[in-house]
């Protein structure tokens, strides 16, 4: 779970 969260976050960081 931790995991999928950290891609998001960093997919979403990457997008900004």
């Amino acid at each position: 779970m931790n995991n999928s969260i950290k891609f998001c976050f960093s997919r979403f960081m990457t997008g900004m």
